[in-house]
């Protein structure tokens, strides 16, 4: 998406079934039919790529349940900063296998996102008794993409620098301190294969 968007292009409606697996095990985005081009802005006489004018629109796309709230209010908003909030509906609902908010069936509203650390939306996840417990970094990175303002959210840029570790980004946004850490770990991996699925049986060897 951070290609995407050096790219002019948003997508809109970002959620798992959207997000393909190729046989490198590498991510494959489909399904671009609410995408919008950004128009370059013209500077005469001045060498290099166009700068891209920032998209925005007042028009609902998308499937409700990942949409951010700014997107259904019928103002203007921000496409980069609804796309990231995405992102952090999409990491809520691959852990915990439902959704979070009203909208996909969950228990909370969008007024419980407020602040940094969303205290009132994950008293309502913790105490309904409907989810799995979230690691402290998870909720954190989760927190730091669900920003109240559209405006205090990281760009799909800023996410890309935070998987590289860089330290201002990090910095800037600490939440994103998790996207740094090493994903090839296989005991994170079972660990995470035991807690979806309960019941199988692993053997894993090092090598």
């Amino acid at each position: 998406m951070a290609e995407c968007y050096r790219s002019g292009l948003t997508h809109r409606d970002l959620k798992p079934e959207n997000l393909l697996l190729n046989e490198e095990g590498r991510i494959v985005i489909i399904d671009m039919g609410h995408a919008k081009v950004a128009p370059a802005v013209q500077q005469g006489g001045v060498p290099g790529p166009l700068p891209l004018v920032k998209t925005t629109t007042k028009n609902t796309y998308g499937t409700p349940a990942f949409n951010a709230p700014e997107a259904v209010a019928g103002a203007q908003y921000d496409c980069e900063a609804s796309d990231v909030w995405a992102v952090g509906v999409i990491a809520f609902l691959l852990h915990a296998k439902l959704h979070a908010f009203e909208q996909g069936r969950g228990v909370a509203k969008w007024s419980d996102v407020s602040g940094a650390e969303n205290y009132q939306f994950w008293q309502k996840i913790i105490t309904c008794g409907y989810y799995p417990e979230f690691p402290a970094e998870l909720r954190q990175f989760i927190n730091t993409l669900w920003r109240a303002n559209p405006a205090h959210r990281p760009s799909f840029d800023q996410l890309e620098l935070a998987i590289c570790g860089d330290v201002e980004t990090i910095s800037q946004f600490p939440g994103l301190q998790w996207l740094a850490q090493p994903t090839n770990d296989i005991d994170m991996f079972a660990a995470e294969l035991r807690r979806a699925l309960p019941n199988i049986v692993l053997s894993i060897g090092k090598t």
